[in-house]
């Protein structure tokens, strides 16, 4: 496991996340970093801003999960 997971995992434990919502986050996570193929602490903003188009514009989804996408990610940031 990874330090930067280590941490990710610590501060939702701090938040009293529960197990599935530090999966869901994680996943999150995990995702945008592949689709830049970069460690997550390397991502800038405008990085953010273009992979949330990607989800409007490519993936189409909904508000509500692009929202909800938005907040697992940015928690981290």
């Amino acid at each position: 496991m990874t330090l930067l997971r280590k941490k990710m995992i610590g501060d939702m434990q701090l938040h009293h996340f529960s197990q599935s919502t530090q999966k869901s986050y994680e996943v999150s996570v995990f995702k945008l970093a592949k689709y830049y193929r970069i460690s997550p602490d390397k991502i800038s903003e405008d990085q953010l801003k273009d992979y949330i188009l990607y989800l409007i514009n490519e993936r189409s989804l909904k508000w509500s999960s692009i929202n909800t996408i938005t907040l697992r990610t940015t928690f981290f940031l």
